[in-house]
């Protein structure tokens, strides 16, 4: 297959990260959409430290209308949160 994977997009609201759960291949880039009311700093697990990936950090709080795109070029079950609001996780499985 020498197609490319698409970029997948994942909405951040004030409810959370939608889809909460997202599997995709290896070597696909998902974009974090910020549509809440406040900054939006997607990481890795855990809080606060984000050693799980640590290259999946945007180092920065995103405002609103903005987006983070990470390309996940590991296999594995990567959660993360929103470092600002540590309860909103999701979890991205790359295979």
């Amino acid at each position: 297959d020498t197609e490319q994977p698409h970029p997948l997009v994942v909405n951040y609201t004030t409810a959370g990260y939608t889809p909460a759960s997202l599997t995709i291949p290896i070597g696909t880039t998902v974009t974090f959409t910020n549509q809440s009311g406040s900054s939006m700093w997607t990481a890795s697990d855990p809080h606060p430290v984000h050693t799980a990936l640590k290259s999946f950090d945007a180092k920065k709080g995103y405002a609103v209308g903005e987006s983070y795109s990470f390309t996940f070029s590991k296999s594995g079950i990567w959660q993360y949160h929103n470092h600002l609001v540590s309860a909103h996780t999701g979890t991205i499985i790359v295979e």
